[in-house]
């Protein structure tokens, strides 16, 4: 059993509890191998639909595949990073990504709303990078993140990848 911070009021709580015990606040949970496996598999299967050509096309040299695995391993880490933003928000059905940009470097900067304690829809920021870093507009930290990550940069629009895996 391990310990996290809740990330409502900051409360140490165990990573087995269904709500803090402190605000009841339901903790972030976090996914093992299996979950990281089945995603990839998804991500693997998106890309394969896109880029299918039913003529066929000339083999694929070592550096095509490279990008691709490349792309394919960026894409299941912002589809896992997403569940997990979803799955944090105090009513997971009522999240919606409005827009995704995966950049270069890896990292997703994300905007989305997201019903709120009181019933009301809040607008927000994400931002993955790094291997399993997500850091919220809630956060301690998040400006100066965003700043580096996302602001006056270009990547490409994910946003139809991750409705599709969100559905499912």
């Amino acid at each position: 059993m391990a310990l996290i911070k809740c990330k409502e009021c900051g409360a140490q709580v165990s990573n087995k509890a269904a709500t803090c015990p402190n605000c009841g606040a339901k903790p972030v949970k976090q996914y093992g191998c299996g979950a990281f496996l089945l995603l990839l598999i998804i991500g693997m299967l998106i890309l394969g639909m896109c880029s299918t050509n039913h003529n066929s096309p000339p083999a694929k040299s070592a550096d095509q595949i490279k990008t691709e695995t490349e792309k394919t391993n960026k894409l299941t880490k912002a589809i896992a990073a997403a569940i997990t933003i979803k799955r944090a928000m105090r009513n997971p059905e009522s999240f919606k990504i409005e827009s995704a940009i995966l950049m270069d470097n890896g990292s997703v900067c994300y905007q989305f709303i997201s019903q709120n304690g009181f019933g009301g829809m809040n607008r927000m920021k994400a931002v993955h990078y790094g291997a399993d870093n997500i850091k919220t507009s809630e956060m301690e930290g998040f400006s100066g993140k965003w700043n580096k990550e996302c602001a006056k940069k270009q990547g490409e629009d994910i946003k139809d990848y991750l409705e599709l895996a969100l559905k499912n």
